[in-house]
């Protein structure tokens, strides 16, 4: 038996709150989520690389919709 390691090499994004920005602006959320409507966020960080910067631009671009954000417990 032996230990195996495997590393994936992918693309890098230098600004990611723009690169979030400009994806969730893509796919037009505004037209389907009403001002004021409840929106669940989940994220899992399993093979995620800046998951700590992606999840919080996530939540900005949906406040900026006005979405109403809530807390789930674990």
């Amino acid at each position: 038996m032996f230990r195996l390691k495997q590393r994936l090499e992918g693309p890098t994004l230098g600004d990611i709150p723009a690169t979030v920005r400009e994806s969730l602006g893509s796919l037009r959320l505004q037209v389907r989520v009403k001002p004021r409507e409840t929106v669940a966020i989940t994220s899992g960080s399993r093979g995620i690389a800046n998951i700590d910067r992606i999840t919080p631009a996530v939540v900005a671009k949906s406040a900026a919709n006005g979405t109403e954000k809530v807390r789930a417990p674990w």
